[in-house]
């Protein structure tokens, strides 16, 4: 175990006992480097490694996503949204759209919808493959606000209507897996073309998209799902839209013991281009983050506890571990209260393990301060179940009656 990780952990530790919201309780967080080392070994394990120089997208002006700073990550749309719709400047017949999701428990928040003509597809898309996603799409996706999206498309050439979908009835926050919702788009022979996305509230930056689809009568589409490619897919329960109490019950997400589970935070970036969506993948939690437990030191004695914690951590300091040097590898071992008054004595002992002691009133302080660290970070990492949110393409199905 090497423990220049305990900086991470530590702020893990203070960040979970401080009395603040989530939200600022992931920001600090987040904001330390050893805590982005670590979940970097959780998108390694995951394979999940982004695969462009996301810094060098950084550079372009509307075509790339990024993420919000608000709370320590995303933000969400505002609670009791309505549905809203800008009025269509001509006339036409109405079509009835129904999208149905496909998946078992992935839902879909806020739908956005838009009737075009092709000028918009060719010079003004939602989004492209292979592309950067911008920061409007990015939005929808990251914290399912498709606000963004009818503001920028409002009023834009070749743009006929657009609209957003919030209210999926029953006061139901979401479109459920395998519910239905119907509304009206007004088609012509100059505006016939339809666009709509929804993002996922359990997943990072998963997003269902139809982008530039014929308005026809009788027309069925089925939609893929996306990654927008603007976060790291840790698929960790503070890192998604959902909030705690939008979980089914039987995810561990849902536990009212996790701690950190709304904080949405998208402060990692992703692959930096829209592609496929991978699903939702079993992840292993990467095991060198924790600390040493206590437990799995083998103690020889009741009063150089300290000493043999450290030399199992593989520390060899004489200075710090031997009260006196009587010969060679002859140590008189600090007992307990001397190691806690030598580390407190030696302000140059600048490792976060040795302010875990300073703050210790005894050993066994020092165990339960670890055990709770450790107990934090297994929180933190606690991820998505496949069984549940995992998803196949087509996610969607679309039909148009007229």
């Amino acid at each position: 175990m090497k423990f220049t990780q305990f900086s991470f952990l530590l702020a893990v530790s203070s960040a979970y006992e401080t009395e603040v919201d989530n939200a600022v309780s992931i920001q600090s967080i987040s904001g330390h480097p050893f805590l982005k080392d670590a979940v970097q070994q959780h998108v390694n394990a995951a394979k999940l490694q982004p695969n462009v120089d996301t810094n060098e997208s950084l550079n372009s002006t509307r075509m790339l996503g990024k993420a919000s700073k608000k709370g320590g990550g995303g933000t969400r749309p505002k609670a009791n949204k309505r549905s809203k719709a800008s009025k269509p400047p001509s006339g036409g017949p109405k079509c009835k759209v129904t999208v149905t999701n496909l998946s078992y428990e992935q839902s879909f928040g806020d739908i956005f919808v838009m009737v075009h003509n092709d000028m918009v597809q060719d010079k003004n898309p939602m989004f492209e493959e292979g592309s950067p996603a911008s920061e409007e799409f990015a939005e929808l996706a990251q914290n399912l606000d498709a606000d963004p999206l009818f503001d920028y498309y409002k009023g834009k050439p070749g743009v006929n209507m657009v609209k957003t979908i919030t209210d999926f009835g029953l006061d139901r926050k979401y479109l459920d897996g395998g519910a239905k919702i119907e509304f009206n788009v007004d088609r012509n022979s100059k505006y016939n073309k339809l666009t709509l996305a929804a993002g996922f509230p359990f997943a990072n930056d998963g997003v269902a998209a139809l982008q530039g689809v014929r308005i026809i009568d009788g027309a069925e589409y089925v939609v893929e799902a996306l990654d927008a490619g603007v976060e790291a897919n840790l698929q960790t329960c503070w890192s998604v839209p959902a909030e705690r109490e939008d979980f089914p019950p039987r995810s561990a997400c849902a536990d009212e013991d996790h701690e950190i589970g709304d904080a949405n935070d998208n402060s990692l970036p992703g692959e930096g281009f829209v592609h496929t969506h991978r699903g939702i993948h079993d992840v292993d939690v990467p095991t060198d983050v924790y600390l040493l437990k206590c437990n799995d030191v083998e103690q020889d004695s009741t009063n150089h506890r300290f000493v043999e914690y450290f030399m199992a951590s593989n520390y060899n300091d004489e200075d710090l571990l031997c009260s006196a040097v009587k010969g060679l590898g002859d140590c008189n071992m600090r007992s307990d209260d001397d190691f806690i008054g030598y580390v407190k004595g030696n302000g140059d002992l600048a490792n976060p393990i040795f302010d875990l002691v300073r703050d210790s009133d005894d050993y066994n302080d020092f165990c339960d301060k670890i055990e709770g660290i450790n107990d934090s970070i297994e929180s933190a990492f606690v991820t998505l179940e496949p069984t549940i949110f995992d998803f196949r393409n087509p996610i969607a199905k679309v039909k148009i009656s007229c």
